[in-house]
């Protein structure tokens, strides 16, 4: 009987190969043309050579690609990749490799290619995603319980502007996050994942850090460019620096045609150009004109000078409507002398000229057109916003300085506004936006934001946050509440805040006033918003293992 079994398996095998593919199986079914060996089978598995790992060592010169079952010490399927054997779905951590684990020689590590390195003994904390309810304020980066992953700024002893070192911020669309500029770093928020990532700047020595400090509250985003230019800290010439943000690389803005040297202009970008216009020289002179800065090309164009009906200004705001840069209000001043009787000394001053009108420029033409000039009174340090559609003006003040011969002095009066308008180009016409409803203490260094259909007004370091629908003419009381006091114990200025399309998040504020401090943020959201939370397990001994 054994001769005629051999001779049926072979003409079965023989009945069932096809161009060198062999099959195997009980329903006659031929051999895909692509495998040597088609076995099919829905009740039987197959078998390959099992052995220890004594005898799989012991097997000469394996060729690659060679398959075993190993019985012992870590079982599993292990096939040879021409210069070692590796445990398929197993362990494939390169060497080096350090791993923990809560238990002193854990058995399971050190049978699979792990030997015992060491131990960590410190405060543990567990992550957990919470859930933070729609439209409530939280901490960000909650899972950094040390929070050193966080943008840091270094505190000099020179304060420039009445602030230290406040860092541009913006929201990339893009990539959706939120850019935090440094001179020699570049950190990325993510909304999403609620964490900080940080990239090293190159050619970060283009301008003295003090020069730096002196100009980067001009920054604008700008494309693919973040641009800076204004008045060095000597206020003896005009600098710019551009950050290419593919690249991450400075390098400097041409000087050739640029404007004259200022400080307190601004700076819009067209979606092609950086519009720089107004500001103050060195030399207390207001000039009424600019330029045009193309990145691509690097190179200026003069914006002419306006007429005399539009006087220079600091304190102002400018937004670009896509065809037209707008100008409303702001300052300047003139300086005074005047006798005091009662002791005949001379005071020298600053009489200071509040600004209520309005004016475009167009950089195709090279010129200036005046508008149908609104009723607000003239104002400085307002906030502005461009919707889309209107140019939102709102808050503000109006300084003036009167000398008392009297008993010699010049006190400064400011009347805080807490009224706006709203400017609509397509038809030439004003809006007024009423008052907010709420009697506020402060109405200047506001930041205004486009959230949505709405527009928030945030003053940080007070708390505010007003939300106003420009379709309604309305202020929305029950919208954002104002945040919270015990969020954080300092706010930094007024901070700056970015919208991620459903959440407002503030970059600028943190906790105390020493040197390095990292940036402690917080946000709101409009629907639920789930981060991760770190809660303290006290101090644990975590043991290592490293790979073999």
């Amino acid at each position: 009987m054994k001769p005629i079994t051999i001779i049926a398996l072979f003409i079965l095998i023989a009945a069932t190969a096809n161009a060198q593919s062999v099959a195997i199986n009980t329903d006659g079914s031929t051999a895909d043309a692509s495998a040597a060996l088609d076995i099919k089978s829905t009740s039987k598995g197959m078998l390959v050579p099992r052995m220890t790992l004594a005898q799989r060592t012991a097997i000469a010169a394996p060729a690659s690609g060679l398959l075993i079952y190993q019985t012992d010490n870590a079982p599993g399927f292990y096939y040879y990749n021409g210069g070692g054997w590796s445990n398929i779905g197993g362990n494939t951590l390169p060497s080096g490799t350090i791993v923990m684990s809560n238990t002193y020689h854990e058995a399971n590590l050190m049978n699979n290619g792990f030997s015992y390195f060491g131990y960590l003994d410190h405060e543990l904390f567990q992550e957990v995603p919470g859930t933070i309810p729609a439209k409530t304020w939280y901490s960000i980066n909650q899972h950094d319980q040390s929070n050193l992953s966080a943008p840091y700024r270094v505190l000099s002893s020179i304060t420039i502007g009445g602030t230290q070192n406040l860092t541009p911020a913006f929201y990339d669309t893009s990539s959706h996050k939120a850019i935090i500029l440094n001179k020699d770093t570049i950190f990325y928020y993510d909304p999403v994942s609620d964490g900080y990532s940080v990239s090293l700047l190159a050619n970060n020595n283009i301008i003295p850090a003090i020069d730096f400090l002196h100009i980067k509250h001009n920054a604008i985003l700008a494309g693919q460019y973040i641009l800076i230019w204004g008045l060095n800290f000597d206020a003896t010439a005009a600098i710019g620096i551009k950050l290419n943000l593919q690249t991450l690389t400075w390098s400097s803005i041409s000087a050739t045609n640029q404007p004259s040297a200022r400080d307190g202009h601004s700076s819009v970008w067209t979606g092609s150009k950086m519009l720089v216009w107004g500001g103050v020289s060195p030399a207390k002179v207001y000039p009424r004109d600019g330029g045009q800065y193309d990145p691509a090309t690097d190179s200026w164009t003069p914006i002419s000078s306006a007429s005399i009906i539009f006087p220079g200004r600091i304190s102002h705001t400018a937004v670009w409507d896509g065809t037209d840069l707008i100008v409303f209000g702001g300052k300047y001043t003139q300086e005074r002398t005047e006798v005091c009787d009662a002791n005949s000394q001379t005071y020298t001053y600053d009489t200071i000229y509040n600004l209520s009108n309005c004016f475009k420029y167009n950089p195709t033409t090279n010129a200036y057109s005046s508008l149908f000039q609104t009723t607000l009174t003239p104002r400085n340090s307002h906030t502005a916003v461009w919707t889309g559609a209107e140019m939102l003006i709102w808050g503000g003040q109006e300084e003036d300085i009167d000398f008392f011969n009297g008993n010699c002095t010049w006190p400064n009066t400011k009347t805080k506004f807490q009224d706006g308008a709203k400017y609509n180009p397509a038809t030439n016409t004003w809006t007024a936006i009423p008052n907010y409803p709420v009697s506020l203490s402060r109405s200047i260094d506001f930041q205004s934001i486009i959230c949505g259909n709405r527009v928030v007004f945030s003053s940080g370091n007070y708390l505010y946050v007003l939300v106003y629908n420009p379709a309604t003419n309305t202020w929305i009381t029950n919208d954002f509440p104002n945040a919270p006091v015990n969020l954080n114990s300092t706010w930094y200025q007024f901070g700056t805040s970015v919208w991620t399309g459903s959440t407002l998040v503030n970059l600028y504020g943190f906790l105390g006033n020493q040197s390095n401090a990292h940036l402690k943020g917080y946000a709101i959201s409009d629907n639920p918003a789930t981060i991760m939370q770190s809660t303290s397990q006290g101090l644990q001994k975590m043991y290592l293992y490293k790979k073999n």
